[in-house]
C-alpha cells in the first residue's frame, strides 16, 4: 500500500502544478504494482526456526526461536528447493514449521552451502516478474529490454539492475521531484543472508550517489521486463499483503524451543499472539481444539514427535507445528596410535586409528582446527601423522544427534634415518631437513646429498612454498587458480551431470581443454570440468618467466594468488631471495590460507629496522612474533641478506607448527 500512496502523492503534486503526469514518467500500471506485490511475498514472509539453521556459506545461523522476515539466501540448484518455483511459499512455511523436514536435516550445495529451501537473486527477480521459468543473471536479460538511458532518472518501478556475472536487484519504488527527476529509489533483492529492502535518496538513509556508485558505476545494466504491464498477482495465505486475508487463511503455527535436562529433553511452545490457545499431541496425530492444552514445558526421556496448533478464534483453520524431540547424541569416537612413541611425542609417519562402538556409525574428521560434521572428511583409513597436528573427530549415526567432538593433539619427532650423507646426525638443521624432506617440500640436490649450505633462489623458495600448497608441478597445460569456495568439479561441461568432487578457493589446477565457458582442469588428485567464471588463468604477464623450468608453475601460482613479492612484470626467479621477501611471501601465504599469525606491532624492533622495506615490515614482525623467523646474533634482521637451504628448511618447520 505504501508504494501506491507514494505514487498518489506524486500525481497530486503534478496535478496541482497543472503539469501532465506523463511528462515525467508513465503512470504505474497494474502490472508494475503486481511486480512489487509479488516481490513483497518474498520479503514480507515471517518464519521462526525450530532449531538453528546455517546461513549461506556458514557465515552464521538463523537462530532457534527468533522470528525472521523474508526468505533466506541460497542456491539450491539440483535440490528442488527454490522457493516460489520448485517449492511454494506455503510449503516453505510448512517446512520451517516441521523440524523433520529437509529445511533442518539437509543443506543445498552449489558454490557454497545454503539452506535447503531458499532463493537467490535471479530467482527473486524472476518470481517478481512472473516469468514462466527461473532465469539466471546470464539469461534474465533475454526477457527484458535494455533501457536506452542508463541513469537514475530512467529508473521505473519493476525494473531490474543486472550484472550478469554478479547479481540482480529489483526496483520496488520510485519517488519523483517536482521537475520529474528521480529523488528516491527503493531496491528489493535476495542477498546473503536474507532478502533485503534498501532505500536511497528520499526513500531511505542512503544517498542517490551511493546508488550510482553501487550499480551504474559497477557494471550493472538497467533492464525493463518485456511483459511487465501484464504481470498478475495471486494472494498467498502464507503472506497476506496489506491484510488481504481470505477464507482459506489459517492461524499461524506455534514455535518451539528444545532444551536438555539431566534425564532427557524439555520442550517449550510459544506463539506471537499472547491470547492464542495452544493445543498439542504426542502420538503423531494432528491436534484439534479438543486436544491437550499446552500450559507448561513438556519433558521427555525418549524421541517424541510433538504436533501443535494455535487457535486465536480469528480463522477457521490452523497451521501445524511438527517438532521431533530428538534422540541423545552418538558416542564420541575413540583413537589409538600405531607407531613409535617417546616422551609424549609420536614419530612422523605414525598412524591414528579412529573407532566407535556404535553400529552403523560414521566418523568424520578435520585437520585444520575446524569443528567436523557430516560435510567434513569421512574416515575410512588410518590418518597419517606427518607433522605437529590436531585431529578433531565426530561420530554420526542415523537416529542420533552428532556426538561430542574428540580432539587428538600430536607432537612429532623425526625418524633417525635420512638418505643424505651431508646432513650430520648432530647438525642443528637435521630435524628441519627431515621435516622438509618427508613433507615433500624439498628434494635433494642428488640421491644422497641435500646441500644444506647452498643458497636459496627466489625460484627455489616459491617452489617449496607451492609444494606446501599442493600446486601441480608438472608443466602440462596453462596454470589457473580456483576463485570460489566449494566449487563443484563436474563430470561433463554442464550443471546437469554428476559432481565428481569440490575445489576450494585458491586451489591450483592446470587447464587441459575448453568447451564454451567450461574448462577441463586437473591437479594431482582431481580432474573434471569447472566453469570459467570460477577460474583465474595465468595470462603471461611475467616477461622474464621461462615456460619449461622446475619453478614455472610455482611462480605462476604465486603471481595469480598475490603471494609473490615481485614487480608488475618480472619475478627474477634466479636471484638469491632476500630475507624480507621470503618473509613477505610466507605472510601472504598465511593470509591466503587463513593461517592465524601473531600481531607483531608491539614487539621489540630489530637493530636495523630502518633497513626493512615498508612493504615487508608487517610480515617480518608478524612472523617474528609467531616464532617463524628470528634475527641475527647481533640483534639485526639483515633484510637484504639471503638464506641457505638449511635455514629455509628450519623456517618451514617453524611455519608448519604454526599453520596446523
Amino acid at each position: 500500500m505504501r508504494y501506491i500512496k507514494r505514487l498518489a502523492i506524486i500525481l497530486l503534486l503534478l496535478c496541482a502544478l497543472s503539469i501532465p503526469a506523463d511528462a515525467y514518467a508513465p503512470e504505474i500500471s497494474e502490472g508494475q504494482a503486481n511486480i512489487v506485490k509479488r516481490a513483497r511475498q518474498l520479503t514480507d514472509l515471517e518464519w521462526t526456526p525450530l532449531q538453528d539453521v546455517y546461513q549461506w556459506a556458514y557465515q552464521g545461523v538463523f537462530e532457534e526461536g527468533v522470528t525472521y522476515k523474508g526468505l533466506p539466501y541460497g542456491q539450491p540448484i539440483g535440490t528442488g528447493g527454490y522457493v516460489g518455483w520448485n517449492v511454494s511459499i506455503e510449503d516453505y512455511l510448512a517446512f520451517t514449521e516441521n523440524n523433520t523436514s529437509r529445511f533442518y536435516t539437509g543443506y543445498s550445495w552449489y558454490n557454497k552451502i545454503g539452506p535447503y529451501y531458499s532463493i537467490d537473486c535471479s530467482a527473486f527477480v524472476s518470481y517478481a516478474w512472473g516469468t514462466s521459468a527461473r532465469f539466471t543473471t546470464y539469461y534474465i536479460q533475454q526477457y527484458a529490454n535494455r533501457v536506452p538511458e542508463q541513469s537514475i532518472n530512467a529508473i521505473q518501478v519493476g525494473d531490474a539492475l543486472n550484472n550478469a556475472a554478479k547479481h540482480v536487484v529489483l526496483v520496488s519504488a520510485v519517488d519523483l521531484a517536482d521537475d520529474g527527476s528521480v529523488q528516491g529509489v527503493e531496491i528489493m533483492e535476495s542477498t546473503d543472508p536474507i532478502t533485503r529492502i534498501t532505500g536511497y535518496g528520499t526513500l531511505g538513509e542512503r544517498s542517490l550517489d551511493a546508488l550510482q556508485n553501487k550499480y551504474f558505476n559497477n557494471d550493472y545494466v538497467l533492464y525493463r521486463y518485456v511483459y511487465r504491464d501484464y504481470v498478475r498477482y495471486t494472494h498467498k495465505c502464507a503472506v497476506p499483503i496489506d491484510g488481504d486475508y481470505c477464507e482459506n487463511c489459517s492461524d499461524k503455527a506455534p514455535y518451539s524451543k528444545i532444551g536438555s535436562t539431566e534425564t532427557g529433553r524439555v520442550l517449550e511452545l510459544f506463539h506471537n499472539d499472547e491470547n492464542a490457545v495452544i493445543y498439542y499431541t504426542t502420538d503423531g496425530s494432528i491436534p484439534t481444539t479438543e486436544s491437550a492444552v499446552y500450559t507448561e514445558p513438556l519433558y521427555f526421556d525418549d524421541t517424541v514427535t510433538v504436533k501443535a496448533i494455535a487457535d486465536t478464534g480469528n480463522f477457521g483453520g490452523h497451521r501445524v507445528l511438527t517438532c521431533e524431540v530428538k534422540l541423545p547424541p552418538a558416542t564420541a569416537p575413540a583413537g589409538r596410535v600405531i607407531g613409535y612413541k617417546k616422551d609424549g611425542s609420536v614419530e612422523m609417519g605414525s598412524k591414528l586409528v579412529l573407532s566407535t562402538d556404535m553400529e552403523n556409525a560414521r566418523i568424520y574428521y578435520s585437520l585444520n582446527g575446524g569443528t567436523p560434521n557430516e560435510y567434513s572428511t569421512l574416515y575410512t583409513d588410518p590418518i597419517n601423522i606427518g607433522w605437529d597436528m590436531t585431529v578433531k573427530a565426530v561420530a554420526v549415526a542415523d537416529g542420533y544427534s552428532n556426538s561430542n567432538v574428540t580432539e587428538f593433539k600430536f607432537k612429532t619427532i623425526y625418524p633417525a634415518i635420512l638418505p643424505f650423507t651431508d646432513v650430520a646426525y648432530d647438525s642443528w638443521y637435521k630435524q628441519a631437513v627431515g621435516y622438509a624432506y618427508r613433507m615433500g617440500l624439498y628434494n635433494g640436490t642428488s640421491d644422497t646429498e641435500f646441500s644444506p649450505e647452498l643458497g636459496m633462489t627466489r625460484g627455489m623458495f616459491v617452489t617449496v612454498l607451492s609444494r606446501m600448497a599442493k600446486v601441480p608441478q608438472a608443466v602440462e597445460g596453462e596454470l589457473a587458480i580456483i576463485t570460489g569456495s566449494d566449487v563443484r568439479l563436474r563430470e561433463e561441461p554442464n550443471t546437469e551431470c554428476n559432481i565428481l568432487d569440490y575445489f576450494n578457493e585458491y586451489d591450483a589446477v592446470t587447464i587441459l581443454d575448453q568447451s564454451g565457458e567450461w574448462y577441463r582442469v586437473k591437479n594431482d588428485e582431481k580432474e573434471g570440468w569447472v566453469r570459467g567464471d570460477l577460474l583465474k588463468i595465468y595470462d603471461g604477464a611475467l616477461t622474464d618467466l621461462d615456460e619449461n623450468t622446475y619453478y614455472t608453475n610455482a611462480v605462476k601460482w604465486a603471481y595469480l594468488t598475490g603471494v609473490s613479492a615481485c614487480s608488475e612484470d618480472m619475478f627474477r626467479s634466479d636471484d638469491r631471495i632476500q630475507r624480507q621477501d621470503m618473509a613477505l611471501m610466507l605472510y601472504n601465504y598465511a593470509g591466503l590460507k587463513e593461517i592465524k599469525l601473531m600481531d607483531g606491532s608491539n614487539i621489540a624492533a630489530f637493530t636495523d629496522d630502518e633497513m626493512i622495506a615498508d612493504y615487508a615490515r608487517d610480515a617480518v614482525y608478524s612472523l617474528r612474533a609467531s616464532g617463524v623467523i628470528s634475527g641475527m646474533d647481533d640483534g639485526s634482521f639483515a633484510p637484504d641478506g639471503t638464506a641457505t637451504r638449511a635455514q629455509v628448511a628450519q623456517i618451514f618447520l617453524n611455519y608448519g607448527s604454526v599453520s596446523q
